[in-house]
């Protein structure tokens, strides 16, 4: 029974042990951006740019349908 004890305070050491050098592994210093990493930026840049220009393009034809139009004084609707 003794044994047993003094085991579970090791293993209590051991396992915050392990987590701290997985910590201090894991910081790196920032490397250069790979190749997919550019193509990746560059397709998500020119899908925004898309983006943007559908909804100039999306917003400036609603506005000029609403202003063109001429309104219909002698629709049914207006008459009741």
């Amino acid at each position: 029974m003794a044994t047993g004890a003094g085991i579970g305070g090791v293993i209590k050491i051991t396992m915050t042990f392990v987590a701290l050098v997985a910590m201090f592994r894991r910081r790196r210093k920032p490397t250069e951006p790979t190749e997919a990493d550019k193509d990746f930026d560059t397709r998500r840049t020119a899908k925004a740019d898309m983006e943007r220009r559908m909804a100039a393009y999306l917003a400036s034809r609603d506005s000029d349908a609403v202003f063109s139009a001429a309104p219909d004084l002698n629709n049914k609707e207006n008459e009741r």
